[in-house]
C-alpha cells in the first residue's frame, strides 16, 4: 500500500511539472519570429527553429548566433540539433 501511495505522489508531481513547463510553450505563432537581427531581452517571445514552438525567453534560454542573426531554443535538446546543421532549420531565403 505504501508503494502505491509513493507512486501516485510521484506521478502527480511529474504531471504538475509537465503542465507548468508546457504552459510557456505553444504551437507556432506565425507573428513571432525565429530569427532576430539582435539579441532579445528576457520576456520576449521567440519561435524555436527546431520544434517550431513559440515560447518566452528566460535567463536559461539557449541561444545561438549565426551570420550575425540570433536564434533561441525552447529547450536544451534543440540547440545542439540546430548547431549541427543550421541550414536545415533556418527559413529558406
Amino acid at each position: 500500500m505504501k508503494k502505491t501511495t509513493v507512486l501516485i505522489v510521484v506521478f502527480l508531481a511529474v504531471a504538475v511539472a509537465g503542465a507548468a513547463f508546457a504552459g510557456d510553450m505553444g504551437k507556432h505563432d506565425p507573428n513571432v519570429p525565429m530569427v532576430f537581427d539582435s539579441e532579445q531581452p528576457i520576456g520576449a517571445k521567440a519561435t524555436c527553429p527546431v520544434l517550431k514552438d513559440t515560447f518566452t525567453i528566460t535567463e536559461k534560454t539557449q541561444h545561438s548566433e549565426i551570420d550575425g542573426k540570433h536564434v533561441y531554443f525552447c529547450c536544451d535538446w534543440c540547440k545542439p540539433q540546430f548547431d549541427a546543421d543550421p541550414a536545415k532549420y533556418l527559413p529558406k531565403k
